[in-house]
């Protein structure tokens, strides 16, 4: 079994999750604080998240491509604050792909093109686990 999450993540020491919102216009489906509990332990440094979601609200995307393309649709047009921000914390794509066979994803040309509009990392994270076994599907933080 394979699937994706997308995420764009904005963090760093300091980062006032409210000014990120004001200045994207998009609300966070997560925010993470310094301390918060978390799989690797207390967060060491705030997090300001937005997690493409599914038509039917899923996090987890069968088309690597079809999430990619959800962030490119809501952040498109924001890619003048996304560099603001990155003058002062990291911003960053996020992607896991969760996976119990060899091989990777390939992208398009156009997906591509639309996500260095964005002007943001892509990070490409892989968590393979053995057939059978339940995948381990959350990203550190």
């Amino acid at each position: 079994m394979v699937y994706y999450k997308v995420c764009l993540r904005i963090c760093g020491q300091g980062l006032d999750t409210y000014e990120v919102t004001s200045e994207l216009g998009v609300d966070p489906t997560k925010v993470i604080r310094t301390g918060d509990k978390g799989v690797l332990g207390p967060a060491p440094i705030p997090v300001w998240m937005w997690e493409a979601r599914t038509d039917s609200g899923s996090e987890k995307w069968n088309e690597l491509e079809a999430g990619l393309q959800r962030v490119i649709s809501v952040f498109g047009n924001r890619s003048e604050a996304l560099q603001k921000l990155q003058l002062r914390w990291e911003v960053l794509l996020f992607c896991g792909y969760f996976t119990d066979e060899l091989g990777g994803p390939t992208f398009s040309p156009s997906i591509l093109k639309g996500l260095g509009a964005l002007g943001v990392e892509l990070f490409l994270d892989t968590y393979l686990y053995e057939s059978g076994e339940q995948a381990v599907d959350s990203e550190p933080e």
